[in-house]
């Protein structure tokens, strides 16, 4: 269930064509609560958590779940975390 929740929040993600920022953050926050989580969707979770996408700006919480992404050795991830 992780990664399809995970490919629904990536079609609505602010670059995709049917952007719809509230529905993206909440598939991605979704797809987080799932053991299989895949670090991508952690990554996008993240970004939107720093810019504020479809939640509260949170940058304590980006960095959270950058971190969650690098764990499952999403290399991106580290590149984004805040420093």
């Amino acid at each position: 269930l992780g990664d399809i929740r995970n490919i629904i929040g990536r079609i609505y993600r602010p670059t995709f064509a049917f952007a719809n920022n509230k529905k993206s953050f909440g598939w991605f926050y979704e797809s987080r609560l799932h053991p299989n989580c895949p670090a991508v969707a952690l990554r996008y979770l993240g970004i939107m958590y720093l810019y504020g996408w479809g939640t509260s700006l949170d940058v304590k919480k980006a960095e959270e779940a950058f971190k969650e992404a690098c764990d499952k050795g999403d290399e991106l991830a580290g590149a984004a975390r805040i420093r």
